[in-house]
């Protein structure tokens, strides 16, 4: 009952704080002692968490209630994508009925995109770094570049056409400048983001290809159904050039750079070999030549239970146990600290590991299978894209084992530095 008492005295303390109650005397908090906390709700919890054992592992959860404003905005169609805007007021999802929704991260309120994917899902969405364009692409085999107005207000799609299956993901380079796209007809594709001009078309993949992720210096890693991720160096004019290649033991659903770019988080899944899991490959090599990836850590927990009545209604008789069957990892995304992981799975689950022990810090439940993560780079935020063939919705976790920071502003188009050398290893995360 203390516990419980200290959890409700902080989460009125916070929500007054993330109100912007002002008063002479700062506000103390009754887990750490701390006081001030600069006004934000999330450095509250951080400031917070950073004190509090497992132990207290129920109290958090009452903590992180109180500290949401909203928790999830449902919708019609399952969410297979999100993407955060870097400003993280916006949350885009794209759903199974070809629309894309605009979120508001303050208030829950949902606005649909002017405009709309002709047929089919929406199977990938992601903000340009600026948060001036948001791109999107699904079965209908088009990529779409979404105007050049604020977060809340995009409009004025612009479709780029070219490849001869459905779109899988989409991502920005650093700079914005170029785009990269994925299919199910085996290739990527490098457009310029202001033209709109294919500037080349990589292929070396022999299945669909499934993920995308670009690095800070300007390298592109593909994922594919053929349990391989290719390291591409990609230079100014668009032309790219493979570097080294990455085999797994099962298919790669998803895959991403950490920020440093000395990582990539691959989910691995392979259901004849029972391969549910996350890994992480670090780069290994000397300056100046390509890289090396090895598999420095395997991320495995993900699973879904089956209760005895399951079977009893299929005949057969099962008493006094349970039935486990590991579950597709469908996406995993990097905090913007390298820090931590979070991945999406079948299981209805979304899991929040640390990238240096692997340890499974968090497990945040829901009710809907978890098609998509992705951080916010602007508060201690995950979101989370659900859903069944009955209705969808976009979940938002509070989590904050990092300080919040202010997200960095950079125009769409200035230039950057996108090196052709491939990914450099280094020490640090």
């Amino acid at each position: 009952m203390a516990e419980l008492a200290a959890a409700s005295a902080l989460a009125g303390a916070s929500s007054r704080a993330a109100r912007g109650v002002r008063g002479d005397t700062p506000a103390t908090c009754m887990v750490c002692g701390g006081q001030g906390h600069a006004g934000k709700a999330c450095v509250v919890l951080g400031a917070c968490l950073h004190r509090m054992t497992s132990a207290k592992a129920d109290v958090v959860d009452i903590i992180l209630q109180f500290l949401c404003d909203w928790s999830e905005a449902c919708f019609d169609q399952e969410v297979r994508c999100v993407s955060v805007s870097p400003r993280g007021d916006v949350i885009a999802a794209g759903e199974r009925g070809g629309s894309i929704q605009l979120v508001c991260t303050r208030t829950g309120e949902k606005s649909v995109l002017d405009g709309r994917h002709k047929e089919g899902h929406v199977l990938c969405v992601a903000w340009s770094p600026c948060g001036r364009m948001l791109a999107s692409g699904g079965d209908d085999q088009i990529v779409y570049i979404w105007g050049d107005g604020s977060a809340g207000g995009v409009t004025n799609g612009r479709a780029l056409g070219g490849h001869q299956s459905g779109i899988t993901s989409v991502a920005w380079s650093p700079s914005a400048q170029k785009l990269a796209s994925a299919s199910y007809d085996e290739s990527v594709r490098i457009w310029d983001s202001q033209s709109g001009v294919c500037e080349s078309s990589l292929t070396g993949h022999t299945r669909a290809v499934t993920s995308l992720s670009w690095s800070r210096d300007g390298t592109v890693v593909s994922s594919s159904d053929d349990k391989t991720a290719k390291i591409w160096a990609v230079t100014a004019s668009g032309q790219g050039k493979l570097k080294s290649t990455v085999t797994a033991d099962g298919s790669i659903s998803c895959v991403g750079f950490s920020p440093c770019g000395c990582n990539i988080a691959a989910a691995c899944n392979d259901g004849f070999k029972d391969i549910y899991c996350v890994k992480i490959f670090r780069a290994s090599g000397s300056a100046g030549t390509s890289p090396t990836f090895l598999c420095e850590r395997t991320l495995s927990g993900h699973e879904r239970c089956i209760s005895p009545s399951f079977f009893s209604c299929l005949g057969f008789r099962i008493s006094d146990m349970r039935v486990r069957m590991r579950s597709a990892v469908f996406s995993v995304a990097w905090a913007p600290d390298g820090s931590k992981i979070a991945s999406g799975s079948y299981d209805k689950t979304v899991r929040v590991w640390d990238s240096i022990s692997g340890e499974c810090e968090r497990i945040l439940a829901g009710d809907k299978p978890v098609w998509s993560v992705a951080f916010s780079y602007a508060d201690a935020v995950i979101a989370a894209g659900t859903g069944d063939l009955s209705r969808g919705g976009v979940r938002r976790y509070r989590y904050a084992p990092w300080r919040a920071r202010e997200p960095v502003q950079q125009s769409c188009n200035a230039p950057a530095k996108e090196s052709q050398d491939a990914v450099r290893p280094a020490d640090g995360r």
